[in-house]
């Protein structure tokens, strides 16, 4: 027998539950029963519905989802899933979960997610790296999983910059308001923590597409070196 997740003990503690809970709990449950192939397949199926039906999704940051009964864990999974679904020729390894979720723990404020029935459709996450390591890692010296870990004290105390580690919109919302609504948010992320820690010394990303590198560029970043665009303070 599955253990009840806090989440789903959450929903089933609800007297009533609205339409996007009863999709939620219905999909937690069909991933305790079924093989995972039908229960992404369910998943994809609910995707489409959510964006032709327009659904009220909701944007939520870190603070909220454990809030709601999330765990950091699942969290990352989710994004981490997304990012695989998303993005072409997406790579990952079995300890990238685990290291992008010791990242997330240390910095919960910079992360902002729209989501329905606990379906993450896009998210914006943003990491705090050394100066040195950023620097490393625009020249190509050092790759995004070999950030040391900034604490919730170094973020303090310790000169860092800010990693944009990921803007991943699912391919049905890329061009609808979602997006923009979720990219402004992550936005003003990145400027409120330049704004109130004196120790953020920029921000910088690698840009895989022209979609990004436009990005970069709205952002007021400037390509530095191939692929990567930073923008100091």
């Amino acid at each position: 027998m599955n253990e009840k997740t806090i989440r789903e003990q959450k929903l089933l503690s609800c007297t009533a539950l609205n339409k996007e809970q009863q999709l939620e709990l219905q999909l937690i449950k069909l991933k305790n029963t079924k093989s995972n192939c039908e229960y992404h397949s369910s998943i994809d199926d609910a995707i489409k519905k959510i964006f032709l039906d327009m659904q009220p999704y909701s944007m939520y940051s870190y603070d909220q989802l454990l809030d709601m009964g999330y765990t950091v864990d699942e969290i990352v999974k989710k994004t981490v899933s997304l990012s695989e679904d998303a993005i072409t020729n997406y790579s990952t390894d079995k300890n990238e979960a685990s290291y992008w979720l010791d990242h997330r723990a240390n910095s919960p404020s910079l992360f902002k997610c729209a989501m329905y029935a606990g379906i993450i459709l896009g998210h914006f996450s943003v990491t705090p790296v050394l100066v040195a390591e950023a620097e490393e890692f625009m020249r190509g010296e050092r790759t995004e999983i070999q950030f040391t870990i900034v604490s919730k004290v170094d973020i303090l105390t310790t000169k860092h910059c800010l990693y944009i580690s990921s803007v991943v919109v699912h391919k049905l919302f890329r061009n609808t308001l979602m997006s923009t609504k979720l990219i402004r948010q992550g936005y003003r992320l990145i400027k409120y923590h330049l704004a109130t820690n004196s120790n953020a010394c920029g921000y910088f990303a690698e840009a895989y597409s022209p979609q990004g590198r436009k990005l970069c560029e709205l952002f007021g970043m400037k390509n530095v070196n191939g692929n990567m665009y930073s923008k100091k303070i």
